[in-house]
């Protein structure tokens, strides 16, 4: 797995959990992620995708990282819903551990986000490992009904 891959099951996550906080309406959803690392010239993305949010899904983000090999544990604390905005802190464990918080601004057929993780990586050659930091942008809108 790689750490992009990683990064897009985190951000779909956060969408559900973003959605979970919000009244947003059940349907498909158009999700685009956008990875930037700082130091790296060009963004990693966009990458969009589609996906059916039906009302019970976003009650288990968790689901989300099940279908995931290596993607570890997820825990979401300092949750805060103003109704507008949904923020939140986060740590994984698994292949690629991380940590980092999030933001989602929400409506009910749109949502605008971003994440700031940071991961410790072994190094390739076998030196010290290295602190990778990266800043994920979402977007989603609803498309219509699944």
């Amino acid at each position: 797995m790689t750490m992009m891959r990683l990064i897009t099951a985190l951000l779909l996550a956060t969408f559900a959990y973003g959605a979970c906080a919000a009244d947003v309406s059940p349907g498909n959803w158009e999700i685009t992620v956008t990875m930037r690392v700082p130091g790296v010239p060009q963004a990693f993305g966009p990458y969009s995708r589609n996906q059916c949010l039906q009302a019970n899904d976003t009650k288990d983000p968790g689901r989300v990282f099940g279908a995931l090999p290596g993607a570890g544990t997820c825990k979401f604390g300092n949750r805060n819903d103003t109704g507008s905005r949904y923020s939140f802190t986060v740590s994984c464990g698994g292949v690629f551990p991380m940590t980092g918080n999030g933001s989602v601004n929400y409506s009910v057929q749109s949502m605008n986000g971003e994440l700031v993780l940071g991961a410790t990586l072994p190094s390739p050659e076998g030196g010290a490992p290295q602190k990778v930091d990266t800043r994920s942008e979402l977007s989603a809108r609803r498309t219509g009904g699944c």
